[in-house]
Order: structure tokens, then sequence, then C-alpha cells
């Protein structure tokens, strides 16, 4: 069966009931110097995961936190790209509503976005810049 966010993700039916999250760390490999990503995906229960978002344990203890699969939604939601929605179809000619975030999500998912274009181009990103110009600008 398909994650419910990010579609590309399989997950078996047994653990639909589990948060499915891909944890991305930096760690520093010696021989090299330099930083390298190791990227795991990690189960949890809807109590346990709660718990560690209200404790800020994901986002502090790792790089980058996403969500592939939430066992509280229950319907599959594609993995929209920034366009709006008017120019997204199913390939059906049906159109797909963009997902909606609450002001707080946006928030801290443009903060995000902005930390990340930071860390790549090391400066500030504009302060006008939407999560859509830096979704496009970092990909």
């Amino acid at each position: 069966m398909k994650a419910n966010i990010d579609t590309t993700h399989e997950i078996r039916d047994k653990e639909s009931h589990l948060y499915h999250v891909k944890l991305t760390s930096r760690e520093n490999n010696a021989a090299t110097k330099e930083y390298e990503n190791k990227v795991s995906i990690q189960k949890f229960t809807v109590s346990d995961f709660q718990q560690m978002e209200k404790n800020k344990y994901l986002s502090l203890n790792y790089w980058k936190v996403e969500i592939l699969h939430n066992p509280e939604i229950k319907e599959v939601k594609a993995k929209l790209p920034a366009a709006p929605a008017k120019d997204i179809e199913d390939g059906k000619g049906a159109k797909i509503e963009p997902i909606k975030l609450s002001k707080k999500k946006e928030k801290e998912l443009l903060a995000d976005l902005q930390m990340q274009y930071k860390e790549k181009y090391n400066e500030d990103a504009d302060s006008s810049a939407s999560i859509a110009d830096l979704q496009e600008l970092l990909n």
C-alpha cells in the first residue's frame, strides 16, 4: 500500500496505523572531513510521535524530518509540486486541490526552507520570498 503523504513510499497494511518518518542526520566523515547525510526511516505510534513533536525531540536531533505516512489522515493525497492548484491535474483532467497548511505549519515550513537556503547558498533568503519561491530555488 502507498503512504498517504509521499506516495512513492510503500508501507505494509499492518503498519498503516504508524507514522512513517524519514530522518536525515548530518554526520562528520573523519576520512573526508566533510559532513554526510545519513537517512533512516522510522515508524512511530501516534502517541509516541505526538510526544516527540511536543518535546521537539525530532527537530533538535535530526537535520531534516519528513513525514511519509500520517495514520491520522485516512485518504491518500498525492505529493503536490509547488505549482498553483489550477495548473495541477490528476492525469484524467480533474483538478487536484493543494494540501492546506495551518498558519503555524506554514511558518515552520518557511523557516525550514529559509534555513536550507542559507545552508545551500551561504546567504539569507529574501525575506519576501514565498514557500513556492524557496522550493523552486532549492530544487
